[in-house]
């Protein structure tokens, strides 16, 4: 597979990162939507990650190898809180995969191109500075 095509699920895509050698778990993320199918089409479909287990009411998603669970919540609708952080407004709360520069502008391409816009993007020098 080439950058733009990898999904977000191929441990090639996943840096290794660890606590004093120790590589760190998985972890589990659980947050509400208010649509089950656009959840499944943005992290299914856009970012390539497989399913795993769902119901009517949630899906499993394995992003990177950890596991994120849309809940669906009839009429949630998320605030927009932000933060400044170096001087660019973030939004809170938020997750991301820290990637190799390559397989983030392929992911950001991929992202554009499906007309997804960011949130926010993070700055060009915190953008370089996570670059492995």
């Amino acid at each position: 597979m080439d950058a733009s095509t990898t999904p977000a699920s191929t441990a090639q895509s996943r840096p290794s990162f660890n606590n004093g050698g120790v590589e760190l778990p998985p972890f589990h993320l659980a947050f509400p939507v208010n649509d089950l199918a656009a959840a499944r089409h943005f992290y299914g479909t856009l970012l390539g990650c497989p399913e795993g287990r769902s119901s009517s009411e949630w899906i499993d998603f394995n992003l990177f190898g950890h596991q994120l669970v849309a809940h669906l919540v009839p009429g949630y609708q998320a605030k927009r809180p932000s933060n400044s952080v170096d001087g660019h407004d973030v939004p809170v709360p938020h997750f991301g995969g820290v990637l190799p520069m390559a397989d983030w502008q392929a992911m950001a391409e991929r992202l554009g191109a499906a007309g997804v816009e960011p949130a926010a993007w993070p700055p060009r020098s915190r953008r370089a500075a996570c670059s492995t």
